[in-house]
């Protein structure tokens, strides 16, 4: 009676001592332990408490924490909730005997109460992120198997909508339930579809353009999405139309840790199945979004690698859609990309430039809306070998005749000079740079227009046509064969022996009957008299 006369002060909970507490806690009388409680939240608050543990213990009883009256044990959920937040090692300690005295059921009963103000759900809600994280023991189970646990997330879910508690409470309702989620196999959450699809759906309404929600609350709800994306038995809920619609329109935000959520969930949603990735291309605008968001926060490293994972798990969903829409918007992202320090940074974009280059409505769509040939050829001149088998073959790809502009882009690789990197490269001990240099040389001369100039790679062509590999061999025939069309190129190859270089490289690879075939049906033929340019020159 003392403690209470010391602790209530016209209805108002002011501070008591641990000594007053101690002894209020020793009584079943809800008069005496509602107070004692509040004043108990005060202590733990200001870190004045002696022994956490026995406290927990004592509040968890069955006489405290399963007391008749209900606002009792709300009074009791609230003090835990300050106990466990003030002393992590007594926290630990104390979560099996937590779970196993009913916390969990305790703190869905008050996160269910219409009635309970503001606090005390924030409070309910932030002992259930600490109870979640008991994964059990060899004689207990975890906390995810506790009766009212997926009830309890339910609620959590229902609160994040629900405007009569208050801002503030509904952002600490949110932080909560992402942090649960957040937890091994996502707090267990999966394993109930009411309780996995009541929180993905209310974290998705508050990303809802016409809520005109805050932006701290819109900013968690994402961030609870994204770390609910990182599981496989959420991932299908999050990737479901109209949730990944939402998540992705946020990539552009001025919010770095936003932009970042959003990508990375992206990303997860994309690699999940080709139906996705294809429905977050054409009706999200996924693409346009990515380059956005890769333009808001260009300084950010992070932001780079988020916007190049995306972009990788795009092109390697094999959907022909999903390429197009990156070559049609993002190609300036990966060129960018190709232009940073960063060297590992580098062969990711040249390696998604290069798959891009594969289609042929991509090479006439690249080279007219963003000039690639023009763009890559001054990679030409990087040392790294590998950068210069993976830029010699987007070159030489890039100027494939099978395009929409029939050799346009050949003519276009003719005027960017390239011709010279390229006869350096042609002569490169590594096989797949002599390969795939003298391959983009062989394409330059599709476009006869290139055939006067290309009179200084004439040395080099007969060079690897006399000592190159065999995949070289053929290039280097493919494009003597079509300047040796021309008139005033056909008459530098006879001074230069061509026609005793091309016999000698059919003798030596009698075996091969595509290079012979070039040779005897094609280059010495030309080179005797008015012949037909190989147009069409194939990849490898």
């Amino acid at each position: 009676a003392e403690a209470v006369s010391l602790g209530v002060v016209g209805g108002g909970v002011v501070r008591m001592s641990s000594g007053g507490v101690d002894m209020a806690l020793a009584s079943s009388d809800a008069a005496t332990l509602k107070p004692a409680l509040g004043a108990l939240i005060l202590l733990a608050e200001d870190d004045d408490v002696d022994d956490t543990l026995r406290l927990i213990l004592q509040v968890a009883s069955k006489r405290i924490l399963g007391h008749s009256e209900s606002s009792v044990r709300a009074a009791a959920v609230c003090a835990l909730a300050a106990l466990v937040a003030s002393d992590d090692k007594a926290a630990s300690a104390s979560l099996a005997g937590l779970v196993k005295s009913g916390a969990v059921a305790a703190c869905r009963e008050v996160l269910a109460e219409k009635t309970a103000v503001p606090d005390t759900t924030t409070r309910a809600a932030m002992l259930l992120v600490a109870l979640s994280a008991y994964e059990g023991g060899w004689m207990s189970s975890g906390a995810q198997k506790s009766p009212g646990y997926m009830e309890a997330v339910a609620e959590l879910a229902r609160l994040a909508l629900e405007p009569a508690i208050g801002g503030d409470a509904r952002l600490a309702v949110v932080l909560s339930l992402g942090q649960v989620l957040g937890r091994k196999e996502g707090g267990g959450v999966g394993s109930s579809n009411a309780a996995a699809q009541a929180s993905v759906s209310a974290l998705s309404h508050i990303l809802m353009p016409s809520r005109n929600e805050d932006a701290a609350l819109k900013s968690a709800a994402l961030q609870a999405l994204s770390t609910a994306s990182r599981h496989a038995s959420l991932l299908p809920l999050v990737a479901s139309s109209p949730t990944s619609e939402r998540v992705v329109s946020m990539a552009p935000s001025e919010n770095l840790k936003d932009s970042l959520a959003a990508l990375e969930a992206m990303q997860r949603m994309a690699a999940s199945s080709l139906q996705t990735a294809e429905r977050l291309c054409i009706d999200s605008g996924a693409v346009q979004l990515i380059v956005e968001a890769a333009g808001a926060h260009r300084a950010s490293k992070e932001i780079r690698e988020a916007v190049a994972a995306c972009m990788e798990v795009l092109i390697a969903s094999n959907s022909e859609d999903c390429r197009m829409q990156v070559a049609h918007f993002a190609t300036p992202v990966a060129i960018a990309l190709a232009r940073v320090t960063d060297e590992d940074m580098q062969m990711r974009a040249l390696v998604m430039v290069r798959t891009l280059c594969l289609n042929g409505f991509n090479k006439f769509n690249m080279q007219k809306s963003f000039s690639v040939i023009q763009e890559l050829v001054p990679f030409l001149a990087r040392s790294d070998v590998r950068q210069q088998e993976l830029v010699t073959e987007c070159l030489a790809h890039m100027a494939s005749t099978d395009n929409a502009m029939y050799g346009e882009n050949a003519r276009v690789l003719g005027e960017a000079r390239a011709m010279k990197p390229l006869m350096v490269l042609a002569r490169s001990k590594n096989h797949m740079v002599h390969r795939n240099a003298t391959w983009a040389l062989a394409c330059m001369t599709a476009c006869d227009r290139n055939h006067v100039p290309m009179r200084a790679s004439i040395d080099t062509l007969l060079a690897v046509a006399a000592h190159g590999s065999r995949d070289a061999q053929r290039y280097a025939v493919m494009a003597i064969s079509n300047l040796a069309a021309s008139d005033r190129t056909r008459e530098m190859l006879k001074e230069r022996g061509a026609e005793a270089i091309l016999r000698k490289c059919a003798q030596s690879n009698s075996s091969d009957n595509m290079l012979t075939s070039l040779v005897n049906r094609s280059a010495l033929p030309n080179l005797r008299r008015n012949g037909t340019q190989v147009f069409n020159i194939p990849p490898p």
